[in-house]
């Protein structure tokens, strides 16, 4: 599944796995089984709040002993005692005599019927804390044959196909790669996919297995390089965006034929604040089918682009894209022979359908690619059959520019203008030392580490949807349905141990210290308070600062910046708080800027969230406006885009992997400590 987006490889892990489990079922066999145990452990991981940062398994990390949020939090260091937690809980046992009671294989039989029991409910266990795994399941029925977890088959083993086809695709591009003298290349697609692949060096170049099973597909007439696809073939990357727009929405939906009665009367499905007027901003709740009627009543007073923008936002959480288009498409075609209205007047059908093909438009720039491959080709098809019929003539300038918008459709979320010319990299370019293998973040100057981090971080942030979004402020915490949102906190994670390991293997620790403040000085300046709020949680951890002996002055500019990062607002009794006030003002003067997301998450009033979605039928509108508007904050960001030269050598070594366990972490700074404390 590489090169597909991040929601794609969620949706395939997720079948795959749940797939298998329905096709071949036994309880011993799959509980004994690794790749089941580590899936049960990323249900729960992805389960846990965001104050509990979710870390898949294996993520060697944890915040259980933490006053901060982050991987390494703040340790109580009183008489320079350390505490190291371990999961070894297993005590000695000591022989005995014999008593009177069950013999051995009575108790054998009930401890393995207790362990039997326990396995034979993990499913069910896992689905309850995760209920939207189920829901993913049963909404890929049409995808899968309609297996579902009422088809189970009994079998002696468990198969997944997936890793096995995987292991052999590489084994063969490997091997071709070795007989055609691409060493380097080969040892890098071992090293990063993590196979051993066995060398075979008596092939020749034109005998690989590749080479001789792409000469199967190849008829004696046809052109290698230039082969035709075949018609009405489904390839998997067209097969998997139509999973992608299907399963990132909500499954709520209205009839569209009926969207003429809330034309025709303007009080029906709808409730305004009392003693309002009865405008758009009033609304408390509401049909979808009045919503859309606001929006194509868009007058620019009294509903403006930034609450059509929020609609849009909150869009996806409310239905999907498709469905939205159905209405759009029932409104241009002004079919009324099914209802009990009479037609509508010429001029009004044509008001209408102008101002249909204007909503569209401004939902392809609004949204861009976030649209989807399959609703933009929807689209496409609409605007095709508006532009070749003669008597939309009238509509034919506006089908155009959305034809013209799909074509150039290069771009997520509004189009920025043209960027001026990036600044010079703070470094040269052409110096041995960024491309030496030690290479580490305190080697380059602090400025250009906080730009290759800020673009780093800022392209992921950039690509999360803003239904993931809005389900992680509606949940304040992160779920199976916000998988871009769970890789980006794994990002942080994995940015956090390089910092700490860094600075456990610096010789001079103070320096090393003094270069970490530099960076996070850096990135305060970018407006990275995401990447910042990482730092900080690890420099002012006190047995770091004890190794790093900062000056109180640092320390107390630290702790500053610290409450700008938004981890603390919700102790803050002041309002707006720090944070929110270095938000603004990025807002008000157009700065790009990564938002502490889990500051973000955490935002939601908890009053809020106990509100139901629905009242008496309707949409709680005032409720997922709320959301929306908060989400458009993030949104501005997104689409506000860093302008720095990438250098991929020290990017590279701000995304490499470090495994760092937390009991191992622990350990190395007592040793560091109680070196230290001998030294004095």
């Amino acid at each position: 599944m590489k090169g597909f987006s991040p929601f794609c490889d969620e949706i395939y892990q997720t079948y795959q796995r749940v797939c298998d489990f329905t096709l071949f079922f036994n309880t011993k066999e799959l509980m004994s089984l690794p790749q089941y145990d580590s899936h049960l452990m990323r249900v729960t991981h992805m389960s846990e709040e965001v104050e509990d940062i979710p870390i898949l398994e294996n993520r060697p990390l944890s915040r259980t002993t933490s006053n901060l949020p982050g991987p390494f939090g703040q340790q109580d260091l009183n008489n320079n005692n350390v505490s190291i937690s371990t999961n070894n809980n297993t005590k000695g046992v000591r022989s005995r005599a014999p008593t009177v009671g069950p013999n051995r294989k009575q108790i054998l039989d009930s401890i393995l019927n207790k362990k039997d029991e326990e396995r034979s409910t993990w499913l069910t266990n896992s689905l309850l804390k995760t209920p939207e795994y189920l829901a993913l399941r049963e909404s890929a029925l049409p995808y899968v044959g309609g297996y579902s977890f009422s088809n189970i088959k009994h079998t002696v083993t468990v198969n997944a196909s997936s890793s096995i086809n995987r292991y052999t695709t590489l084994d063969l591009i490997f091997q071709h790669l070795q007989t055609i003298g691409m060493y380097q290349t080969a040892d890098i697609l071992s090293k990063e996919s993590g196979h051993a692949f066995q060398s075979n060096d008596s092939l020749e170049w034109d005998r690989s297995d590749l080479r001789l099973i792409t000469s199967l597909a190849v008829s004696h007439k046809e052109n290698a390089w230039d082969i035709k696809p075949k018609p009405n073939h489904i390839y998997s990357k067209e097969y998997f965006e139509c999973i992608e727009d299907e399963f990132s929405a909500c499954p709520y939906r209205e009839n569209p034929l009926t969207i003429w009665d809330e034309l025709h009367n303007p009080n029906l499905n709808v409730v305004y604040s009392k003693q309002r007027s009865q405008t758009y901003g009033n609304v408390i709740a509401a049909s979808l089918k009045r919503i859309i009627i606001f929006q194509l009543m868009n007058d620019g007073v009294k509903l403006t682009k930034e609450d059509q923008g929020e609609f849009f936002l909150a869009l996806q959480s409310i239905t999907s894209y498709e469905h939205f288009l159905e209405h759009l498409i029932c409104l241009f075609d002004c079919d009324l022979s099914n209802t009990r209205y009479q037609p509508l007047s010429p001029s009004v059908v044509r008001n209408i359908q102008m101002a249909v093909i204007s909503l569209i438009r401004c939902w392809i720039w609004f949204h861009g690619n976030y649209l989807g491959e399959t609703t933009l080709n929807r689209i496409n098809g609409f605007a095709d059959r508006v532009f070749n019929d003669k008597k939309f003539i009238y509509a034919h300038k506006g089908v155009q520019i959305i034809r013209e918008q799909i074509k150039n459709k290069h771009f997520y979320g509004v189009q920025t203008k043209n960027l001026d010319d990036p600044p010079e990299p703070a470094i040269d370019l052409n110096s041995r030392a960024i491309f030496l293998s030690s290479l580490t973040i305190l080697g380059p100057e602090p400025l250009e580490v906080a730009r290759q981090i800020t673009l780093l971080f800022h392209q992921k942030f950039s690509k999360i949807s803003s239904y993931e979004f809005i389900i992680g402020l509606k949940n304040r915490k992160t779920t199976v349905n916000t998988p871009s949102l769970l890789e980006f906190f794994l990002m942080n994670d994995n940015l956090s141990q390089i910092i700490a390991k860094t600075f456990l293997d610096a010789e001079n620790k103070s320096y090393a210290y003094l270069k970490l403040v530099a960076i996070a000085r850096n990135l305060r300046q970018l407006g990275n308070l995401d990447s910042l709020a990482v730092f900080l949680r690890l420099i002012l951890r006190d047995d770091i600062k004890m190794l790093g002996r900062p000056s109180d002055a640092i320390v107390m500019e630290m702790n500053k910046i610290f409450r700008e990062c938004g981890d603390f607002d919700k102790k803050e009794t002041i309002h707006p708080t720090l944070y929110e006030k270095v938000i603004l003002e990025r807002i008000s003067n157009k700065l790009p800027t990564i938002p502490n997301l889990y500051a973000e998450i955490k935002s939601t009033q908890k009053a809020l969230l106990k509100q139901p979605d629905y009242i008496d039928g309707l949409m709680n509108w005032e409720k997922t406006k709320t959301l929306a508007k908060r989400c458009s904050i993030i949104f501005r960001f997104q689409n506000c885009v860093y302008n720095f030269i990438p250098i991929p050598q020290i990017q590279k070594v701000i995304t490499k992997e470090v495994i760092l366990p937390f009991d191992q972490f622990e350990k190395l700074m007592y040793n560091k400590i109680k070196d230290f404390q001998t030294f004095l």
